[in-house]
């Protein structure tokens, strides 16, 4: 769905209209995020075991929205539908072997260091995604493997103790949550490892001012 929240550009949208969708499949891609996501599925169940618990974080609205396109995700591993922007330039290399979507994202500005951003709502997305041929813009839906989730909600988030908590402690993934300090904020999730990310659905929409 499509949430748009914070400050307005100049005249925003009233709503995002799909033009069409494309179900995406790279064998290279496929057998990273899978092989990550075994990994990160056996760290769970040890924290598990452990005693420490493993909080989902998901919006309940938006999960519920996007879950009822009725693949099935990885709940043991924290498997989530999440929008990552993408110009309409990178969405030509996405199904090459090589295709990086660490460096293929449009996001405005790096608040949590260099790492792979993601978000429920498309409304948000659509703030940095550019405009392409023929008015259209596109973005993607991916299976994202967020595992142990650190939840940060400092204005200004110190990088280096954040990645070092999701790459090198018991953390797999982050959600920059300032919604509580700052009305208003949005909700960013944060992977530092391509692999956790697979994209799955490439869509081409268009805004629309009513």
């Amino acid at each position: 769905g499509a949430k748009n929240e914070g400050p307005a550009e100049a005249v925003a949208p009233t709503g995002l209209e799909l033009v069409r969708a494309s179900r995406l499949q790279n064998s290279q891609s496929w057998s990273g995020y899978a092989a990550r996501t075994a990994a990160i599925k056996e760290q769970v169940a040890a924290s598990k075991k452990e005693g420490r618990s493993v909080v989902s974080l998901a919006d309940p609205m938006s999960a519920a929205h996007l879950d009822s396109l009725g693949i099935r995700l990885d709940e043991d591993s924290n498997c989530r539908w999440l929008f990552h922007g993408i110009s309409a330039e990178a969405s030509k290399r996405i199904l090459e072997a090589e295709f990086d979507i660490g460096t293929a994202g449009a996001e405005d500005g790096m608040l949590y260091g260099r790492g792979i951003y993601l978000t429920e709502w498309c409304g948000q997305v659509d703030r940095t995604v550019p405009e392409g041929a023929e008015g259209l813009r596109c973005m993607l839906l991916c299976r994202a493997t967020l595992g142990s989730v650190y939840r940060d909600d400092a204005m200004l988030p110190d990088k280096v103790n954040l990645i070092h908590q999701c790459t090198g402690g018991e953390y797999h993934s982050l959600l920059g949550d300032r919604e509580e300090r700052s009305p208003g904020s949005t909700r960013d999730f944060v992977v530092y490892d391509r692999n956790q990310v697979y994209p799955e659905i490439l869509l081409w929409y268009r805004r629309v001012y009513s």
